[in-house]
């Protein structure tokens, strides 16, 4: 997996995609320095979001920061 990928070839939700732009993270490697908890803390970021976006890293092998 090529953590350089950008955030919108990851295929999530429109919520998720404008959530993380709006706090310019457009790239996997930017998503997976963030912890759990700073996801919470994204406007516009849902329980719901923030379980997409935490299957989606899991499929990849992958895991946010702790």
């Amino acid at each position: 997996v090529n953590t350089e990928s950008r955030i919108i070839d990851l295929n999530f939700s429109l919520r998720i995609q404008n959530a993380l732009n709006a706090e310019n993270i457009t790239t996997l490697d930017q998503l997976l320095s963030l912890t759990e908890e700073d996801l919470y803390n994204i406007t516009n970021l849902g329980v719901t979001s923030i379980r997409e976006i935490l299957k989606k890293i899991n499929e990849l092998g992958l895991t946010l920061n702790r």
